[in-house]
């Protein structure tokens, strides 16, 4: 059974194993195929807005994270952040289901509906999360490259 286990400082190096089994992600989204610790400890401290941020957990090791924040102050909707599975676990639908994992969640908290951003060129997780029923509100300049934002409506 996948579980969500409250993440933070002490698993920055479960955390940075997880985020360099996937640079082509990493290339995308910070410019470079590898990150540090340093990189790692930013994600965590990141004040702009206050999030949750979990280790995906299936079978007694840690395969994915997913962070996301319950009130993003620009729109004021829930906005997952990050979800990201190893590498060596894809294939498996593990990051199908953190999602509904993480919409239940959601659900569970009376959210109707919830947003993210995708890199336009991440063609990859693009069809994932149209896939999951996510569709595009808008195109936005996010780190000099465009991202997609993209909501869902819970029931």
């Amino acid at each position: 059974m996948l579980e969500l286990m409250v993440s933070g400082k002490s698993f920055i190096n479960e955390e940075m194993e997880i985020m360099n089994s996937q640079p082509d992600y990493n290339l995308l989204s910070d410019g470079k195929p590898s990150l540090d610790m340093k990189d790692i400890l930013t994600e965590h401290e990141e004040g702009e807005v206050e999030k949750e941020r979990y280790l995906l957990k299936w079978k007694g090791k840690h395969i994915g994270i997913i962070d996301f924040t319950m009130y993003n102050p620009k729109d004021e909707f829930p906005w997952l952040g990050l979800l990201l599975v190893h590498k060596s676990f894809e294939g498996q639908g593990l990051a199908k289901k953190a999602y509904l994992l993480y919409e239940k969640l959601m659900t569970n908290r009376g959210v109707p509906a919830v947003r993210l951003g995708c890199y336009k060129d991440n063609t990859r997780g693009l069809r994932f999360w149209q896939r999951l029923g996510f569709r595009k509100i808008k195109e936005v300049l996010y780190k000099e490259k465009p991202l997609l934002v993209m909501e869902k409506e819970l029931k």
